[in-house]
């Protein structure tokens, strides 16, 4: 091992940077662990002391040692005209310029992104001895999958293929999908046009967090669907007040109702809903605590010929051992408790046309 002096611009050989060695009265001690750099150079300081005088300077001290490095891969990303490819990496570090250097059997993700009018083809292997470009595209497909996950070892190349269609997508757009406390909210959504990253269709179950961003195609239909947690109850779907912070005590909503089936079907950006000058884009499931059943009167689970009467009594003023809550006892929903809210109830026992919301939760 060499050692080179900083300092002095001397040269001396040591047999261990830990071991103190001494020349022409001056000592050399390492006082730290030190670190192999990339060239595979040992570096440490140390302290120099002559005779029996420390000085108060360091040098620092190389010595040439051997060490294991990390082996490394590094992949070569080619795309053909019509699209580009996205990186990415957990064990990447740098600054994205090709070729793209990981540790071996590092996790990587390419996916391609097709330009309009343009479809993704596959993934190719490249050849690393051609003379051009255009010739390292071979034929030789490893995967139509996208995005593309592998275990990266050695120098890949690997070519993005995307072929013209003339087949132009869509407008782009995108939602989102509001909640107030109490519930939570899904999507469905099949895309008319398929096999584009910017959208994917939703199957309901992925429950959509408060502002969750929903991409889809301007013009289709999308099915928002809102489901209360147990206590609350869907009040309906509404405008999202675009004004409004973490902190802000205000709604979330504003403006009329805009439908109060849990499962509501619109176009996005294209729906006009009476009454709005713009088109429908960003709406809010409401949920409130759950009062009572519509109907249930006297308050015991359920709705029987008993909550009937006690409406009857109260009309005709006659003494009651029980509150009536007029939100409950209100079976047409009128705004008012009146006999036609008994007949409704009789109605709803006798299972003729009556509320059918009559039983459920208010």
């Amino acid at each position: 091992m060499s050692y080179y002096d900083d300092v002095q611009n001397e040269s001396m050989k040591v047999s261990d940077p830990s071991i103190i060695e001494t020349r022409d009265d001056r000592t050399f001690t390492t006082f730290d662990d030190g670190g192999y750099d990339q060239n595979g150079d040992y570096y440490t300081e140390c302290l120099i002391i002559d005779g029996s005088y420390y000085h108060s300077w360091r040098i620092t001290v190389m010595i040439e040692a051997e060490y294991t490095s990390v082996p490394m891969s590094y992949i070569h990303v080619l795309t053909s005209e019509g699209g580009s490819v996205d990186f990415w990496s957990e064990d990447y570090d740098g600054d994205y310029m090709q070729p793209y250097g990981v540790p071996e059997g590092a996790k990587v993700t390419l996916s391609a992104i097709p330009e309009n009018g343009y479809e993704f083809k596959g993934w190719y292997k490249g050849d690393v001895n051609a003379s051009s470009y255009n010739e390292m595209f071979t034929d030789e497909l490893i995967t139509t999958e996208n995005p593309y996950v592998f275990e990266s070892y050695g120098y890949p190349y690997v070519c993005a293929v995307f072929e013209y269609t003339g087949i132009k997508w869509p407008q782009g757009d995108q939602i989102q999908v509001w909640i107030t406390d109490g519930g939570t909210a899904s999507v469905t959504y099949e895309p008319s046009v398929q096999g584009h990253p910017y959208v994917k269709p939703m199957d309901g179950t992925n429950y959509v967090p408060i502002g969750e961003v929903v991409q889809f195609w301007r013009g289709d239909e999308i099915t928002a669907h809102a489901k209360p947690d147990d206590g609350y109850v869907f009040k309906g779907w509404y405008h999202v007040r675009i004004e409004w912070g973490p902190s802000d005590e205000l709604p979330k909503y504003e403006g009329d109702m805009i439908s109060a089936d849990p499962d509501f079907t619109y176009k996005p950006g294209v729906t006009v809903i009476e009454g709005d000058e713009e088109p429908l884009r960003y709406i809010c499931a409401v949920f409130e605590k759950q009062t009572g059943i519509l109907g249930d009167v006297d308050g015991d689970g359920k709705v029987t010929i008993v909550d009937a009467t006690y409406i009857q009594k109260k009309l005709a003023s006659i003494p009651l051992t029980i509150t009536i809550d007029a939100a409950i006892a209100d079976t047409d929903a009128d705004g008012a408790v009146t006999i036609i809210d008994v007949t409704y109830i009789q109605k709803w026992l006798a299972t003729l046309p009556s509320n059918d919301k009559i039983g459920k939760p208010i």
